[in-house]
């Protein structure tokens, strides 16, 4: 590979395929991973661009050991492992171009794995894992917030205890992006889920208590959502769920849970149907509020 000189406030080494390829992030680098991936960091920008199909080869890795924010750049379809940039004092990382990125790794490992915060803003995106535990998340933030604005992204765990996508803040998801997340929680976040548009496909999967979306604080939802849970509630919000210009599909018929926490449901074109209780316990054992100002709601409670 090829050094220039440039300067940036991100510092630290680049690895691909578990080999360093820059070892000062400061300067320029450039070259070719050995599936046929070129790759060229340009270090006034923290930039990490991506062209030519094929793969990272060898382990399959991409990781920054890194200070600061990075962005990634996919132009083209590129195989890898994992991609991360999450030791404790990383910045956040971006996601931006039109290829498409497919990251498939086994236990113990998370698929995409960021610091102070991940945001996919167009490329088409693929993360799973196979592991179990939630050092097999499909994709996790550490210490901040996920945020989608763009592109599309499958985030699958098949592991048991697995995530499909964590975020120990905030999940922001809009514009006209596709999600689809499995896992044992398939969106989790400790903070408030805001779906503002786009289409939401999320499942829990499992035998031992899954469920399709976790928030911690609140979810607000104006776009397509459908959420199932193999066997247990579908929906969890401490902070409530609040539903505008959306549809949101809930559970199974069958199912004999739902919403776990008070629903409100306040626009004209809302069309809701949960298949299942809402309740303030995951087991519906004690009814949740249901507001409706407008829109359309069916409960089953099945």
């Amino acid at each position: 590979f090829t050094k220039g000189a440039a300067s940036t406030a991100v510092t630290g080494e680049l690895r691909l395929g578990g080999s360093t390829v820059v070892s000062d992030l400061t300067t320029n680098g450039s070259g070719t991973t050995t599936g046929g991936v070129g790759w060229a960091w340009n270090a006034s920008t923290a930039t990490l661009t991506l062209t030519g199909d094929g793969s990272i080869g060898d382990d399959g890795t991409i990781k920054f050991f890194a200070t600061g924010d990075i962005t990634v750049e996919v132009n083209d379809t590129v195989r890898a492992s994992t991609l991360q940039h999450s030791n404790a004092d990383a910045g956040k990382l971006t996601l931006t171009g039109g290829g498409t990125l497919t990251l498939t790794v086994g236990s113990n490992t998370i698929a995409l794995w960021a610091g102070a915060g991940l945001t996919i803003s167009g490329p088409t995106v693929s993360a799973s894992t196979t592991g179990s535990g939630s050092d097999s998340d499909a994709v996790r933030v550490n210490q901040g917030s996920f945020t989608m604005t763009g592109g599309k992204l499958t985030a699958i765990a098949a592991g048991a205890g697995a995530n499909g996508i964590t975020a120990e803040e905030n999940i922001a998801i809009s514009g006209t992006v596709e999600v689809t997340a499995s896992g044992y929680r398939g969106l989790f976040a400790v903070g408030d889920i805001n779906i503002s548009g786009g289409t939401v496909d999320a499942a829990g999967t499992g035998s031992s208590n899954p469920r399709a979306i976790v928030a911690s604080g609140a979810l607000n939802i104006s776009g397509s959502v459908t959420a199932g849970s193999a066997s247990n509630t579908a929906i969890t919000a401490t902070g409530g769920v609040t539903v505008g210009d959306a549809t949101l599909a809930v559970g199974e018929t069958g199912e004999s849970k739902g919403v776990w926490g008070n629903l409100t449901v306040n626009h004209a074109n809302a069309n809701v149907a949960v298949n299942g209780y809402v309740s303030t316990t995951s087991y519906g054992g004690d009814d949740g509020n249901l507001t409706v100002s407008a829109g359309t709601v069916k409960v089953t409670g099945d």
